[in-house]
C-alpha cells in the first residue's frame, strides 16, 4: 500500500497502486491473521522436539501398535498412530479433536505438557485454515481464507511494481533497500512498508501462491496441467481395491503392517499408520526415511487387513511431474521443504507480513484522514490549506 505520491505520475502505477490499496484495506487483517498464525505454526516441529522426553534406552524394542492404541485408553475413535523413532514417542490422533501422547517402548503417557502444546498448535492451525469456525460454518470460514489469500498474491504480485524506483540512483536504492533511522509517523511507516515489502516478496509470493492453490480447485487442477498431468478428480484419493476376504476371515494386528513397513523402509524416522473407522478397507502407512530426497518424500503403503499383503506402494520417485509439483507446494508453503532453514524463512517472512500489513494499513487511514478534511472543505467553499 505505497503512499509516495509516484502513482500519480503514470496512469499504470495509478490504476496499480489504487488496486493495491483496496485489496490490502478489504483483506488486511485476515492476511494479518493469516501470516501471524503462519509464523506460529513453522514453531510447531521444533517445540514439539524439544519437549518430547528421551528414550532412556533405545534399544528397547517398541510395543505393539495394537498395545499402544489399548493403552491410551481413547475417549474417541483413534484415527492414526504415528511412530516417531528418534524421541521414542507415539502420537495416537482422534481426528481434530485431539490426541494422546505415549512412551513408545513403555507404554507410559507423555504427561500433560506436549498433549496439551499440540492442542494449542492445533487450535492455532484451525484458526490459520477455517478461523476456527465448525460445522457447516467451516466452508465459510475456508471460503474467507481462500478470498484473503488471492487479495494477498495479488498484493505481493503488485506491490514490486509500486516499489521499485522509476531511476535508480544509489539513494533511491538506500531509499528502499534497507531502514532509515530517525524516522517516525508516516515517514517510518512508508520506509518500513518498502524495505520488507522489497525483501519479503520472493517468500511472500511463493507462500501466497501456494496457498491459493490449496485453497482453490481450479488453481489445483492449473498446476496439474502446467505439470503435463491430468488432474485428480475431486475428493479424497480412493486406496486400493480389496478382493472380499473369507467368511471366517479374521483381521491381522495392526502391527504386522507397521512391521512390514519398517521392513521395507529400514531407515525409517516416521511411520504414521492411518485406522480406518469401517474396519474394512486397507491399512494405509506413510512412511518417512531418515534420508530422503526431497526432505519430505515419505513412501506409501497399503495392506490388505487380513492377509497382510502389500496392495500398493507408492515412492516419490514414481509419482507423476503433477503430483510432485502439489507436493512441493505443500512443503513450500509451510517452510518444511527445505528443513530448518525452509521454515526460518517462511517464519521470518510470514511475520514480514505481518509488519507489511499494520503498517500499510496506517498509511492508508492517513491517507483517508489526509482527504477527507480536504473534501469537507471543497464541499464547504473553503479552500483547502497547501499540503
Amino acid at each position: 500500500m505505497s503512499d509516495t505520491g509516484a502513482e500519480r505520475r503514470s496512469p499504470v502505477r495509478q490504476v496499480l497502486f489504487w488496486a493495491h490499496l483496496c485489496a490490502g484495506a478489504a483483506a488486511g487483517l485476515i492476511i494479518g491473521l493469516l501470516a501471524l498464525t503462519g509464523a506460529v505454526l513453522v514453531l510447531e516441529r521444533p517445540v514439539l522436539a524439544a519437549i518430547a522426553p528421551r528414550p532412556e534406552d533405545p534399544s528397547t524394542p517398541w510395543l505393539p501398535v495394537d498395545e499402544l492404541l489399548a493403552r491410551a485408553r481413547p475417549s474417541a475413535t483413534p484415527t492414526a498412530i504415528t511412530l516417531d523413532r528418534d524421541a521414542g514417542t507415539a502420537w495416537i490422533a482422534f481426528g481434530r479433536t485431539g490426541g494422546v501422547g505415549l512412551d513408545g517402548r513403555s507404554g507410559a503417557p507423555q504427561g500433560d505438557a506436549a498433549p496439551a502444546v499440540r492442542a494449542a498448535f492445533q487450535r492455532v492451525e484451525e484458526l490459520h485454515r477455517w478461523l476456527l469456525l465448525s460445522g457447516d460454518a467451516r466452508e465459510v470460514g475456508e471460503g474467507i481464507v481462500g478470498a484473503a489469500t488471492l487479495l494477498f498474491l495479488s498484493l505481493a504480485m503488485t506491490g514490486p511494481f509500486l516499489w521499485i524506483p522509476r531511476r535508480w540512483t544509489a539513494a533511491a536504492v538506500r531509499r528502499i533497500g534497507w531502514f532509515r533511522r530517525g524516522l517516525h509517523g508516516r515517514a517510518r511507516d512508508w520506509s518500513w512498508h518498502h524495505v520488507l515489502g522489497i525483501w519479503c516478496a520472493p517468500v511472500l509470493l511463493v507462500l501466497s501462491a501456494s496457498g491459493v492453490v490449496m485453497s482453490y480447485r481450479w488453481a489445483n487442477d492449473a498446476v496439474f496441467r502446467l505439470a503435463g498431468t491430468a488432474p485428480p478428480p475431486p475428493g479424497r484419493p480412493a486406496g486400493p481395491k480389496m478382493a472380499a476376504p473369507a467368511e471366517a476371515a479374521v483381521r491381522l494386528p495392526l502391527h504386522r503392517a507397521a512391521e512390514l513397513a519398517m521392513e521395507r523402509v529400514p531407515s525409517w524416522r516416521e511411520l504414521t499408520v492411518r485406522l480406518d473407522p469401517t474396519g474394512h478397507g486397507a491399512v494405509q502407512l506413510m512412511v518417512r526415511a531418515r534420508i530422503a530426497r526431497p526432505r519430505f518424500a515419505a513412501v506409501q503403503i497399503w495392506t490388505d487387513p487380513f492377509t497382510g499383503k502389500v496392495l500398493r506402494e507408492e515412492r516419490y520417485a514414481e509419482l507423476s511431474g503433477g503430483r510432485k509439483a502439489r507436493m512441493w507446494l505443500r512443503f513450500l508453503h509451510t517452510g518444511e521443504a527445505f528443513g530448518w532453514l525452509g521454515r526460518l524463512v517462511a517464519g521470518l517472512g510470514s511475520l514480514g507480513a505481518v509488519v507489511l500489513v499494520s503498517t500499510g494499513l496506517a498509511l492508508a487511514l492517513r491517507r483517508l484522514a489526509r482527504n477527507v478534511p480536504a473534501r469537507s472543505s471543497v464541499g464547504s467553499g473553503v479552500e483547502p490549506s497547501a499540503p
